[in-house]
């Protein structure tokens, strides 16, 4: 599948999640859930948080980075290359990411996967009839 991307996404691996997030997936989805459905989505890959206001995107690696998360690799002290996650200014990558492949304009899906149906908010909340937490769902990928 792919994820619909808009003004300003916030996209992080769900493997990545998985492997590094302090506790994992379980622990992921208690702090950031609730956003399903209202402001995030998701597909069996990549989990997508839209903001029409770019300036709260710094905070949001700030708390990935935190919890575990590997947001970025730096040269000579400064960002190069988006390794856990990634932004998108627009449809735009703001730093070189080699796991995103573009589905058209609008769309990213994970590099090596189908890309499938394009996820966005509007359908990830009609698919599963809710408005906020995912807690009902099976993993991703089950």
């Amino acid at each position: 599948m792919a994820i619909e991307v808009g003004c300003f996404s916030f996209v992080l691996r769900i493997d990545a999640i998985r492997e590094r997030y302090l506790g994992g997936w379980p622990a992921f989805m208690a702090d950031n859930g609730k956003y399903l459905g209202c402001g995030a989505w998701r597909d069996d890959h990549l989990f997508c948080i839209g903001v029409m206001d770019g300036s709260f995107l710094p905070v949001l690696v700030w708390e990935m980075t935190k919890k575990g998360m590997v947001m970025m690799e730096r040269e000579n002290g400064r960002p190069s290359i988006w390794r856990d996650g990634c932004i998108l200014d627009g449809r735009r990558l703001t730093l070189p990411c080699d796991w995103v492949e573009f589905a058209g304009r609008r769309a990213i899906f994970l590099r090596g996967t189908e890309p499938g149906e394009v996820i966005s908010m509007r359908s990830y909340r009609r698919q599963h009839g809710i408005g906020g937490s995912d807690r009902r769902l099976p993993e991703p990928g089950a």
